[in-house]
Order: structure tokens, then sequence, then C-alpha cells
């Protein structure tokens, strides 16, 4: 669906198939939006509790990358995480790296999250929702407390050239070797 300025792929993390993988690569490539997200339940890039969704990571990733999406919507862990921006070397189609930005602090107990992996950028324990604004080239999150007051905020401004971003490749390798999950 498309919101003003951006376009939303739903996606089913519980069970992929190959019907929606043909349907999210129509899905994007049909899409004139100015800004790409995709969304699904569990995070593909997990700094917490739960296990990272690798079948999910692996096999949808790439296309995000070659689709441009700028960022990833996904729940899960109890906590908000922000990853740094993730380019895919090997997907010459991408132009711009994409963020994972997790919101999970809605119900269940707040968890704690490792600050350690490649992919991470930073991260709060708290209840939270996430709010996000676009203005142009620049996406900007709030991150707000169960009071209503903002905790922590983040922005993504595709004028700039991301300084940090991390190989997916790297994060793969470092997965296998068995460093990551």
């Amino acid at each position: 669906f498309d919101y003003g300025d951006a376009h939303f792929l739903v996606l089913d993390s519980e069970s992929p198939s190959k019907a929606m993988y043909e349907f999210a690569e129509k899905d994007l490539a049909q899409s004139n939006a100015k800004w790409l997200f995709a969304t699904w339940h569990r995070p593909p890039f997990s700094s917490s509790h739960h296990p990272s969704d690798v079948r999910m990571r692996t096999t949808y990733l790439p296309l995000l990358a070659r689709h441009n999406v700028d960022a990833i919507l996904v729940g899960h862990n109890h906590n908000f995480m922000l990853t740094k921006p993730i380019r895919h070397v090997y997907e010459k189609q991408q132009t711009r790296p994409y963020v994972q930005i997790v919101s999970g602090g809605g119900g269940a107990y707040p968890a704690d999250f490792d600050s350690s992996d490649l992919w991470f950028e930073r991260a709060k324990t708290f209840y939270h929702v996430v709010a996000i604004d676009i203005e142009g080239e620049v996406m900007r999150g709030r991150v707000i407390d169960q009071r209503g007051r903002v905790q922590d905020r983040f922005e993504v401004d595709r004028s700039k050239p991301p300084t940090d971003a991390v190989p997916y490749e790297l994060i793969e390798l470092e997965r296998i070797l068995g460093n990551v999950n």
C-alpha cells in the first residue's frame, strides 16, 4: 500500500513462499513511490533475545537491496533497535543502503540487547512506539515512551552518502564463521 510518498510492502516471515517472493518482486518493480519500506514480524538482524531470522535475511534482503528499499520495519524483539546502514556489495542495482528498525516495545517485558553485532547502531529497552516523518530526502524517527516523551531520535538523509555502512556480505561471512547470528 502507499501512504503519501511512501510504499509499504508487508510480508509474512512466519511462512515465506515462492508466491510471496514473486509478489514482492512484482510489487517493488511497479512502485513509483519516493520511499520504500518493507515490514514483517521477525528481524533479519537481531541483537536481542530472539535470534536473527536468517531465512528472511538471505532470501529477501538481496531483493530489497536491488529495489532500493529504504527501511525494514520489524518487531518480535521487545525493545527498540536501529541498525547501521547496510549495503549489498554484489547487488549493483542498490544505490543506497537500508536500515532496519525494530519496534517491539508495545506489550511484553522489555528485553536487553547486545551492542557488539556488526550491524548494531543503537537500542533502547522500554515500552515505546516509533513515529516516522518524511520530508523530501529525509526520514526522521522519534522513539516515544508510554508517557509520550521522546526518548530517542534518528534520521536517514538520502542526500548524503552514509559514512558507516556495513557490507551485507561481511555479515553473512561472519555468520558462516559462527561469530554472529
